[in-house]
Formats: structure tokens, C-alpha cells, sequence
């Protein structure tokens, strides 16, 4: 079976660091929000209904810091042949967290590319989050 997916968002979210680092200080590490989640139809385009697991990758090539990807949330779902279904994947503060070589753990502003689908086979939407702000640390 095939899907497709669309993004119906901005082209680029600001989300502001002191926002993200707040929740993540006090106790909200998976914190799910309207300004930090993001939906996007999935489309069974194959011949068979089938289970999707949709995937929420995260990279970032403005920190030396940053993993390559980091898996940030997923959901699977079920969807009929030629039905659409609407996923809704989150940002969390742990997710966009960066830990430097000295273990301390921060909120960095910078571009972000999130990758929303099934990125392992190079089927995804891809969409761009801005964190505005100073620098959070979170854990020293």
C-alpha cells in the first residue's frame, strides 16, 4: 500500500524558546501545544486499507550540537483505500532540546526542519520551525 502526505501549515512557525524551555523547567517535557503541533493528511493511495505509521523527524544543521534526526513523535493509524486522514504530530521540549559535551542541556534558537511521514523511505512533507528567543538553558 502507498500514502501520500500534504501539510496545510506555514511554510516556516516561530516558536519562542522561553515558551519551550519553561514548559520542559517545569516538569512538561512531552508538552504537546498548539503552537508546537503540527497536522497533516495522510492519503491511502494503494489498493489495500492498511495501518500507517506516520513518523515526526526533527534536524537541525545550525548546531554542532544537534543529533542528525531525532524522532520527535509518531502515530499510526488506520486508513480505507483512497481516504484521508488527519494526523496531528508534536513538537515536545525534550524533542528539541540540545545537550553540549559539557551535558548541559538547552533550548537553542536556530532553523529547524521538521520531517513529517515516512522519512526512512523518502516519503514526507517537509516543513520549517524558526525557535526565536535567547539561548534556555534547561539543565547546567
Amino acid at each position: 500500500t502507498n500514502f501520500t502526505y500534504k501539510y496545510y501549515g506555514d511554510e516556516v512557525r516561530n516558536i519562542d524558546t522561553k515558551m519551550v524551555a519553561d514548559y520542559y523547567r517545569n516538569g512538561y517535557y512531552f508538552h504537546q501545544s498548539q503552537a508546537t503541533s503540527f497536522t497533516v493528511q495522510v492519503t491511502n493511495t494503494g489498493n489495500v486499507a492498511s495501518d500507517c505509521v506516520v513518523l515526526g523527524f526533527v534536524t537541525s544543521n545550525g548546531d554542532p550540537d544537534a543529533p542528525l534526526k531525532k524522532l520527535f513523535d509518531f502515530q499510526r493509524i488506520f486508513v480505507k483505500v483512497g481516504q484521508s486522514v488527519n494526523v496531528s504530530l508534536s513538537v515536545s521540549p525534550e524533542s528539541i532540546s540540545l545537550v553540549n559535551k559539557y551535558g548541559n542541556e538547552r533550548i537553542v534558537p536556530g532553523k529547524y526542519n521538521l520531517h513529517l511521514g515516512d522519512y526512512m523511505n523518502n516519503n514526507y512533507v517537509h516543513h520549517r520551525v524558526k525557535m526565536i528567543g535567547e539561548e534556555e538553558s534547561i539543565f547546567d
